[in-house]
Formats: structure tokens, C-alpha cells, sequence
């Protein structure tokens, strides 16, 4: 978990706090900023804004009712997200361990992609 100033300096926004209730996941792609945030009712969103886009404007993505599960054992524990639009699924982990493929070095999570339940792309979330 992150604390949430180190949210907003990390994101570079400090409007952060007042567009997102309880801050669960931040992931900082080379293309995309990724909030992962639990809403005032429970449910789960996910936003996330196409670069150069910031925070501080409307999101480019903005998907609600998303699922949050804790999986693996050590040194392999993650915690994922699953969010869906039509046919398109975005998994997003907050770990880069332990995954498909060889992370970055400062990966610290990853997004994929799928459509109709094929792979189309991993994002990996850096520092």
C-alpha cells in the first residue's frame, strides 16, 4: 500500500485527494497513470489517464465494480484487480515478481490487457 502523499507526489498532482476517496493501487506506466481506488460505496474504480494527461483533468478510462483478490504465498503474494468493459479486461497486480515475462528494473506492479480474453498488452508499472 502507499501512503497517499506519496500518491499525489509520485503522480505529480496534488488535486489528487479531492477526486479520489481511499487510494488502494497507484500505477505510473510510461504511457498511462492507473488509480485503482475503493469509492465512498464500497465499490472499486479504476481510472487512468493517457499521457501527457494528469490527474487533475477527467480521466481518459473510468471503470466501477471491479473485484480484489489477495493471491499466491510468500515470496509470492499479490494483490490483483479485475475490471471490465464490454470485452475488454484489465488485470491489474501490485506486484512485479513473480509474473509472466521479465519486469523492468523499479517495476513494482504491471497491467494486462485482454480482449475476448487474448492477451493485447502489459503495461509495467515503474518508479
Amino acid at each position: 500500500m502507499f501512503v497517499f502523499g506519496a500518491i499525489a507526489y509520485a503522480l505529480g498532482a496534488t488535486a489528487v485527494h479531492a477526486q479520489l476517496a481511499n487510494v488502494a493501487f497507484v500505477c505510473d506506466t510510461d504511457k498511462h497513470h492507473v488509480v485503482i481506488d475503493h469509492a465512498a460505496d464500497v465499490t472499486l474504480s479504476y481510472q487512468a489517464w493517457n499521457k501527457p494527461h494528469t490527474v487533475n483533468q477527467k480521466p481518459d478510462i473510468e471503470l466501477h465494480a471491479g473485484t480484489e483478490e489477495t493471491i499466491g504465498t510468500d515470496p509470492c503474494v499479490s494483490t490483483n484487480w479485475t475490471f471490465k468493459r464490454g470485452n475488454v479486461e484489465y488485470w491489474v497486480s501490485d506486484s512485479a515478481t513473480c509474473t509472466d515475462g521479465k519486469p523492468p528494473r523499479g517495476a513494482y506492479g504491471n497491467i494486462v490487457v485482454e480482449i475476448n480474453k487474448q492477451f493485447v498488452s502489459r503495461y509495467w508499472c515503474v518508479k
